[in-house]
């Protein structure tokens, strides 16, 4: 079986290739699962990807893991009437698209 679940995703933003595989949504379940707009959040991932805006680079300093850098972008969500951010991070730029390893979500203080 193959280790991706999903096509390829672009952001709009800079063009970048975004994978989804089965280990980073794996990761992405697992984080702040208890929030249960985090877990609304999953189902729409994709368009989340599309709608993102590029923030920054950070080079990889822990030697735990084969990743070069992590690449952040962010992106307003709205569900139920209540305004999120939220901030996705992408890993592996060095190959020829990056992994989603990371999702975050934040209610918008008013």
């Amino acid at each position: 079986m193959s280790t991706y679940i999903s096509i390829r995703h672009y952001g709009v933003d800079t063009g970048d290739i975004i994978r989804i595989t089965r280990k980073g949504a794996e990761k992405v379940t697992r984080h702040d699962a208890e929030s249960l707009a985090h877990l609304k959040s999953l189902a729409i991932i994709p368009e989340l990807i599309r709608s993102s805006i590029f923030i920054g680079e950070v080079v990889n300093e822990k030697e735990i893991n084969d990743y070069d850098s992590f690449r952040y972008y962010v992106v307003g969500l709205q569900m139920e009437g209540v305004d999120y951010t939220v901030k996705l991070g992408v890993s592996g730029f060095s190959r020829l698209a990056g992994r989603l390893i990371k999702n975050k979500v934040w209610r918008v203080c008013t």
